[in-house]
């Protein structure tokens, strides 16, 4: 009799083993290697300048050509998908198409360039060629973030902006204060009118100015559900047009830790983000096609690496890139992306004041 349970046991036991490694090796995903060469650098100079503090990349669907925020210089820069310089646009001011402080940035299906300077709490929007359409006020700060919907909408991501103006308003109670909402996301049209607030910002910490920080994400809309991808917690939400959370994603399951294996702190018996001992930040988050592609940097205290996480809309995982670049991996620093033909992807990092071009490694 105990034989014959033992006999169960085991098949039994066999049987769970072979579909529990049939379901992983069906969700496991191969990490495709690229690596980076200089693609602008840092003493290509133009015009008695070169690059100073780049903030964002994107490259323009309709022109091809390369937009570049520079921080530093206060303009934006034009590039060819070659990399060579064609013109600036914008100066330190106050005064239209002027800026103060700029480091987001996103382009419209027909060409349209949409920078914020959160300095001016201001909003502008150039055509393709660069000429001033339009500008409208709206708070924010560096770490506003902003997306341009299929619909012409204006997604803005700045909770953190908006709590820090309510705190320092003198006629404000601190009754006030704390009964305030915020919205992961707000909507807006072209000229700066207010559509929808969605997903209320929870209090999971006493100290609201925490409940702000992870509120910041780059935020997006598709097919009417609004997503949010959080930059210091590597999650992910999901709202549908009443602001109802529909889906989380921790994105969990995803292979990346063979190298931090020998360290004592990891744990290999999880392959959840929370329970490695890995730090996982979204440093940047693109769509195109209806792809995500997500530049996320994991890191161990002094051990980074960078990689390109690509999702269809329900968040799941088509493809894994690793990049390798000694510059970045050391530093830690490898900001935003943008997507080349032949899926090739250019990136900046404020650190080293370079245009970076990955491919496929050969």
């Amino acid at each position: 009799m105990n034989k014959r349970y033992i006999i169960y046991f085991l098949t039994y036991f066999c049987l769970l083993n072979i579909i529990v490694e049939l379901s992983y090796s069906q969700t496991k995903k191969e990490i495709i290697e690229y690596s980076g060469e200089v693609f602008i650098s840092y003493d290509y100079t133009f015009i008695g300048e070169s690059l100073f503090k780049p903030s964002a990349i994107r490259v323009n669907p309709i022109t091809n050509e390369i937009i570049i925020l520079d921080e530093g210089n206060t303009c934006i820069y034009f590039f060819s998908n070659t990399g060579k310089f064609i013109k600036k646009i914008g100066r330190k001011g106050q005064g239209p198409g002027e800026f103060l402080g700029i480091e987001t940035m996103d382009i419209d299906k027909d060409g349209n360039i949409y920078v914020f300077d959160y300095r001016n709490s201001r909003m502008s929007i150039f055509d393709k060629i660069g000429y001033l359409k339009n500008t409208f006020r709206i708070l924010g700060d560096e770490f506003t973030y902003l997306t341009i919907t299929d619909d012409n909408t204006i997604l803005i991501n700045n909770a953190r902006r908006l709590y820090i103006n309510l705190t320092e308003s003198p006629s404000r109670t601190i009754d006030e204060i704390k009964k305030s909402i915020y919205y992961y996301i707000y909507e807006y049209t072209l000229d700066g009118n207010l559509l929808h607030s969605i997903g209320v910002v929870p209090n999971i910490n006493t100290i609201k100015m925490v409940n702000m920080e992870y509120a910041i994400g780059k935020p997006f809309k598709i097919d009417n559900h609004y997503y949010i991808f959080f930059k210091y917690l590597g999650t992910t939400k999901i709202f549908n047009q009443n602001g109802e959370v529909v889906q989380n994603n921790e994105m969990k399951n995803i292979d990346i830790y063979n190298e931090y294996k020998s360290l004592s702190y990891y744990n290999p018996s999880s392959t959840d983000l929370k329970n490695t001992g890995l730090c996982l930040f979204f440093n940047d988050v693109i769509i195109n096609n209806g792809l995500f592609y997500i530049l996320t940097r994991s890191s161990i205290y002094d051990k980074y690496k960078f990689y390109l996480y690509i999702l269809n809309n329900k968040l799941e995982i088509i493809k894994i890139i690793m990049f390798l670049s000694k510059i970045e991996i050391d530093k830690g620093r490898m900001t935003e992306i943008a997507l080349l033909p032949n899926e090739k992807f250019i990136h900046i990092n404020p650190d080293y004041p370079e245009v970076f071009l990955y491919s496929i490694k050969k």
